[in-house]
């Protein structure tokens, strides 16, 4: 149960990121490529990387303590981007 509930919370966080870099895209114009970049592109690759580390979470063998670890990390990652 630990382990779903952590690999959801984790996938939870790249969707969150996806949805919230797609509206930040269609709500404002990038003023170089650099910006656009940073400001999509990144998050973008994160997002993917989040929902990845999901999956692996829930087929990986370790201990269900370590997969909580993981999600709060995310939790807490998530919270200091700039979003």
């Amino acid at each position: 149960m630990r382990r779903r509930l952590s690999a959801g919370t984790i996938a939870g966080v790249g969707i969150a990121t996806a949805i919230l870099t797609l509206v930040f895209l269609v709500n404002s114009r990038a003023t170089s490529e650099l910006v656009f970049v940073t400001d999509v592109v990144v998050p973008l690759l994160f997002s993917a990387l989040l929902v990845g580390a999901s999956y692996w979470a829930l087929s990986d063998r370790s201990a269900d303590a370590a997969m909580v670890r993981l999600a709060l990390w995310c939790l807490v990652g998530r919270r200091c981007s700039r979003w």
